[in-house]
């Protein structure tokens, strides 16, 4: 059976960009289901939030490198090898043999790439947040997305 909610709020965005407080604490997580384990994670106080994130599935992985990564093998990455349980990554790129840092956002099946000069060393530094992801399977498909030879 699928319930549609009555008079949903819509939240018009730009670049999928939304105030936080919008969609923060707006009741649609069942938090009855957690009041026994909050009082066991009051003891473990540092990791009460992301064990909250782990009991709905929900998963956060970084990826760094220091190696650039080949911009065709990451299209491809995106396009064809992405999990669909990925709905949200951000983070800075570097592609081999190019002079700028690349910022990256991606939001369900959308993505965007700004580019700017560096302020700092060139490296990769990404997140991804999705549910149940295979972050071992993740890890190796980025680390097969860097470039095997460097030219900037």
């Amino acid at each position: 059976m699928h319930l549609l909610k009555k008079n949903p709020r819509i939240i018009h965005t730009n670049h999928t960009q939304v105030p936080l407080p919008l969609i923060l604490d707006v009741d649609l997580t069942p938090t009855d289901n957690y009041q026994a384990e909050k009082k066991h994670q009051e003891h473990h106080h540092d990791h009460a939030h992301s064990n909250h994130l782990a009991n709905d599935g929900f998963v956060s992985m970084s990826f760094q490198s220091d190696r650039p990564f080949d911009v065709y093998k990451f299209q491809k990455f995106l396009n064809d090898l992405l999990p669909v349980e990925v709905f949200r990554a951000k983070g800075i790129i570097w592609f081999a043999g190019s002079k700028l840092r690349h910022i990256f956002q991606l939001c369900g099946q959308r993505n965007d790439i700004k580019s700017e000069p560096w302020s700092t060393p060139p490296a990769n530094q990404l997140v991804f947040i999705g549910r149940h992801l295979d972050t071992d399977k993740l890890r190796q498909q980025l680390n097969d997305c860097l470039a095997t030879s460097v030219t900037v």
